[in-house]
């Protein structure tokens, strides 16, 4: 009866180990999905709340300003400026000729002391996006590597800008986030 016990052992071996392998990848498998569902969770549903909160047009300084005097040690006329600034976040294209390989990541702040062009800028949020990314896709790399290149890329999103703000409105573009990579 030894031989045959022997034989139970040795049968029962290899389906212990898979019994050890399937927990395994159940274990893996609940991984994954925990992952997948957490990325999904926060790409579908925490993402667009951020998102929303970004693109309302106001920036920390301007939500700063319209908080009125908190004791920061601020002007009344730099919360004035603060509030005349209408930001566009995380702008990012694909530089001509890049073939998709390379992309610029920017941020625009559009400052005015005519509120009227900033409210019309803020009415028309979509078309503003629009030429912005129309000019700075437009930048070749090697156009965005020369110096000045800032200067210029500010310059052409103000003419661009000046159809939808007015055309007396005084625009100064601020580029506080430009990556090139």
């Amino acid at each position: 009866m030894s031989d045959n016990q022997e034989k139970k052992d040795a049968a029962a071996t290899p389906e212990e180990g898979s019994k050890k392998n399937s927990s395994k990848r159940l274990v893996f498998i609940a991984a994954v999905v925990g992952v997948l569902a957490g990325t999904g969770a926060g790409a579908f549903l925490i993402g667009p709340r951020f998102a929303a909160a970004a693109q309302s047009g106001k920036g920390a300084v301007a939500e700063e300003a319209e908080a009125g005097s908190s004791g920061h040690g601020g002007s009344e006329g730099e919360e004035e400026a603060a509030a005349n600034i209408h930001t566009i976040n995380n702008v990012i294209v694909n530089p001509a000729g890049s073939l998709g390989t390379r992309f610029l990541m920017v941020s625009v702040g559009i400052a005015s002391p005519n509120t009227k062009a900033l409210d019309q800028l803020r009415k028309n949020e979509v078309m503003v996006r629009d030429l912005v990314i129309g000019v700075l896709e437009k930048q070749t790399m090697e156009s965005l590597a020369m110096p000045g290149a800032r200067d210029s890329v500010r310059a052409q999103i103000a003419a661009a800008l000046a159809a939808v703000a007015g055309k007396n409105a005084k625009l100064q573009i601020l580029l506080p986030q430009f990556v090139v990579q």
